[in-house]
């Protein structure tokens, strides 16, 4: 994320916790823990492990460089010291076996065409009895959505899966793919996760409509037609974002 989208964002962003992403997590972190925060984005959730642990230490470790720059430029504003943000490939973990007691996956497996290979890697830096935790989108809905709107996030999920991606089904089978990675069935524990978001946070989702549609390069009429729309669902009270995901511990 580039910092001057930062502030069409911030208040999606700053909504994202362990509190309200991790709670299957919390029971584990101690004041001492390693932990790994795989597919970081911008950080928010990363720092508030950091928070958590004020004798341990926590890399947040993402493709995009935006997003790390995003991270690093807030790890300065707080200064909090505990925390490192990385440029690194989720597909191939490079840290030696048994380093981290923590990993934790928000929202990655979705985007990720080797979800597998990627848990393996993550299977294998966790020291003995440690723990992954992984939340992935198992069913999204926007109430009030118009047709074009609805059409517009098929066709991210079209995008998805032709590039080998399980996108919006990831939270159905997860727990699967951690049995693949290398996690016994009786060290895995699958549950689900639902919130709505807040209508404060609508913007952002509407911001991220406007991008899945230029990212396709649709053409201006196309836009047009679909910045209307999202405009009026944001402004609309009776609009709602409602989000089912899977969530996964598995023990090592």
């Amino acid at each position: 994320m580039a910092a001057h989208d930062w502030d069409k964002f911030k208040k999606f962003f700053e909504n994202r916790n362990v509190a309200k992403c991790a709670p299957h997590l919390i029971r584990y972190i101690k004041p001492d823990s390693k932990i790994i925060d795989v597919g970081c984005g911008v950080g928010t959730i990363t720092l508030d492990f950091a928070r958590r642990v004020p004798q341990g230490s926590v890399i947040g470790i993402d493709h995009s460089e935006q997003s790390i720059a995003t991270a690093r430029a807030q790890v300065e504003r707080e200064g909090v010291s505990n925390v490192e943000f990385v440029v690194g490939d989720v597909e191939d973990l490079q840290y030696p076996d048994d380093t981290f007691d923590i990993a934790h996956a928000h929202q990655v497996m979705i985007h990720l065409v080797h979800p597998v290979q990627s848990l393996r890697h993550v299977h294998r830096i966790i020291k003995p009895g440690g723990v992954v935790g992984i939340r992935d989108l198992a069913h999204l809905h926007h109430v009030g959505a118009t047709a074009l709107m609805n059409e517009n996030l098929e066709k991210f999920w079209q995008d998805s899966r032709a590039r080998g991606a399980r996108g919006e089904g990831a939270g159905k089978v997860n727990h699967i793919w951690m049995h693949e990675a290398g996690f016994e069935w009786g060290q895995i524990e699958a549950g689900c996760a639902g919130f709505d978001n807040e209508r404060e946070e609508l913007p952002a989702m509407s911001e991220g409509a406007i991008g899945f549609a230029k990212a396709r390069n649709e053409n201006n009429e196309y836009m047009e037609r679909l910045r209307k729309d999202v405009d009026d669902w944001v402004a609309s009270p009776q609009s709602r974002s409602m989000v089912l995901d899977g969530r996964v511990v598995g023990k090592k």
